[in-house]
């Protein structure tokens, strides 16, 4: 009789609670066999577009851009009069052109390698993806507490694991602009001067965004062994009947702060390494 009232209230009052667990785990196993897919694997359809259809126009349009880069590289030199036109400084523009141009033709090769180095980092990292478990029934503060904030339960782990996930899925959609942008981008190496910052600047970001899913990854799992460390024991304790409300809560400010430390992932990886 009493298992068959203790799951009746588990039935009645919990549901928002469970539900929000079940979302949150959901989400972070979504999240972690995402983060381990190169954008080939991802989206095979997408990948075919951005590497068959567009990369192939603007290497055309970069193969242009490669030669007008030669010409004002070529007369930034000339026109220097401290230095004048040398055989040191002709040649120097001819490796960058040779530089440049070799980028052109193996760049969709480079760009597929580092995406696999990347793919493995986090997969390394992957089995160890933040999970929670559900309380059950346990006290009579604890059932109080799903009942009147079990929604609020379900909402913030609704929002979070959901900022999380577009966070990582959002990535992608960025590396294949990335993948599209790379012939335009790398053909102004020649150039020198200001007009080579624009190549410098895809460099930096295409390896902040190749590789900032591996501190999502990381960030998650860490900051997960954050939160299991804190010792909620004592307040635990000191509230009695209320000790399951207190791991609820434990479980949201989980959330929130993993949610928080992704947000900041990408920052942290370009003030890091300077990208």
């Amino acid at each position: 009789m009493l298992d068959f009232l203790t799951q009746g209230i588990d039935m009645l009052v919990n549901p928002f609670y469970n539900y929000g667990i079940i979302v949150w785990n959901l989400m972070m196993q979504l999240v972690g066999l995402t983060a381990r897919q190169t954008p080939e694997a991802f989206s095979g359809i997408t990948w075919e577009y951005a590497a068959d259809v567009l990369y192939p126009i603007t290497a055309a349009i970069g193969a242009t851009l490669l030669n007008l880069s030669f010409y004002i590289g070529y007369i930034r030199q000339a026109s220097d009069l401290k230095r004048g036109m040398t055989a040191e400084a002709l040649v120097e523009v001819g490796i960058k052109v040779v530089a440049a141009n070799s980028l052109l033709l193996l760049g969709e090769g480079l760009m597929e390698e580092f995406f696999s180095i990347s793919s493995v980092f986090s997969g390394l990292v992957f089995e160890d993806m933040p999970m929670l478990g559900t309380l059950g029934f346990t006290d009579i503060g604890s059932q109080l507490f799903f009942m009147f904030f079990g929604f609020i339960f379900f909402i913030v782990c609704l929002v979070c694991a959901g900022s999380i996930f577009l966070t990582v899925y959002g990535r992608y959609l960025q590396m294949y602009l990335l993948v599209g942008a790379a012939p335009i981008a790398l053909s102004t190496i020649p150039a020198g001067g200001g007009m080579a910052q624009t190549a410098y600047a895809w460099v930096r970001t295409f390896f902040a965004k190749t590789f900032e899913v591996v501190v999502i990854i990381t960030a998650l799992v860490i900051g997960n062994k954050m939160c299991s460390a804190i010792n909620f024991g004592n307040f635990e304790q000191a509230t009695g009947l209320f000790s399951g409300m207190v791991q609820a809560l434990q479980q949201m400010f989980t959330m929130v702060f993993l949610s928080a430390s992704v947000k900041g992932a990408d920052t942290l990886m370009r003030r890091t390494f300077g990208l």
